[in-house]
């Protein structure tokens, strides 16, 4: 080297900036999909579910094999209607069922000779399509419950046999039918 010159280092790639941007980027990536994931689990636990009808105790209104969107989030704050269709449990069971809202706290339910009268007034179901077979004698369904019936009476296990069920055990309001497509469409309680 002369006197007089200056040492200039040669330039040097600077690779670990890159690398370090890279990086980021990953993580705000992974945080970003972390937190999706955490808010559509929420949702699905708490505002609305996907539940698969299983057997025919729904029949006409649902059939087996369909997919019906379920909303969670009006039963926290209010009861069921007569006429609504919910998914509840029975007890500690795993599985969820599919049935109508018949009557709710302090209503009095009674089958005779097929025909279904809640507080003394026959009930008009246009969804039955055939007439029940059995009679019930007078019920009073209990304090924070529902009495809940399958529209296919002749085939279905409900509240004729497991009693009037706990508000507590009702998951939601089943609302439109989203499989399969063919099928696609609003449920109507009523």
């Amino acid at each position: 080297m002369r006197k007089h010159e200056k040492f200039v280092p040669e330039r040097i790639s600077r690779p670990k900036k890159k690398e370090k941007k890279e990086e980021n980027e990953f993580l705000s990536w992974t945080y970003s999909l972390l937190i999706a994931v955490v808010c559509a689990l929420l949702l699905r636990f708490f505002v609305f579910d996907f539940v698969v009808i299983e057997g025919n105790s729904m029949e006409p209104t649902l059939t087996s094999g369909q997919v019906v969107f379920v909303e969670k989030i009006s039963y926290r704050f209010d009861k069921p209607d007569k006429g609504d269709i919910v998914i509840s449990k029975y007890n500690d069971e795993k599985k969820n069922y599919v049935k109508r809202v018949i009557a709710n706290t302090d209503d009095e339910v009674k089958i005779e000779d097929g025909e279904l009268f809640v507080n003394t007034m026959q009930l008009i179901e246009p969804y039955i399509l055939e007439k029940m077979i059995g009679d019930m004698q007078s019920y009073t369904v209990e304090n924070h419950s529902v009495f809940l019936m399958g529209d296919n009476r002749n085939n279905s296990l409900d509240s004729r046999i497991v009693g009037s069920l706990d508000l507590g055990l009702v998951r939601g309001k089943a609302l439109i039918v989203v499989w399969p497509f063919s099928e696609f469409g609003r449920i109507e309680s009523r």
